[in-house]
């Protein structure tokens, strides 16, 4: 599965930050929706998470519709784990970093508050 994560990660980051898919950027650029996927490396990595576990999922866990869930969200995390790796230390200019980071904090802190939000709706009852 690690092998897996490194290759949803490769090709994650080659379709949204490699010179060689830039023309298919473009070709989305007019659809919000895609512009946004194509630009996004830990967004692509869940759809690509998504295709690959259709092929690898049953050696991981079964045949079980819970064990793609569980194998797709496995690749996906390690996925984003590989792709934030390769792209901090290979990639990205500090400036993005920077936007990334600040994204992830501010993903983060939502989950953080819906989680709490919803805890202590449960709390109340």
């Amino acid at each position: 599965m690690i092998f897996a994560a490194f290759a949803i990660a490769a090709i994650s980051l080659a379709l949204t930050k490699a010179s060689v898919s830039q023309p298919i950027r473009e070709w989305v650029a007019d659809y919000p929706m895609l512009a946004k996927l194509f630009s996004c490396p830990f967004c692509m990595s869940f759809w690509v998470s998504a295709v690959v576990a259709i092929f690898v999922h049953e050696r991981f866990c079964g045949w079980l519709p819970a064990d793609y869930v569980i194998s797709l969200f496995a690749m996906m995390g390690m996925a984003a784990v590989a792709s934030g790796w390769i792209f901090q230390n290979m990639m990205a200019p500090q400036d993005e970093i920077d936007d990334l980071r600040a994204m992830l904090v501010e993903a983060r802190d939502s989950l953080h508050d819906v989680l709490n939000g919803s805890r202590e709706g449960r709390d109340h009852a």
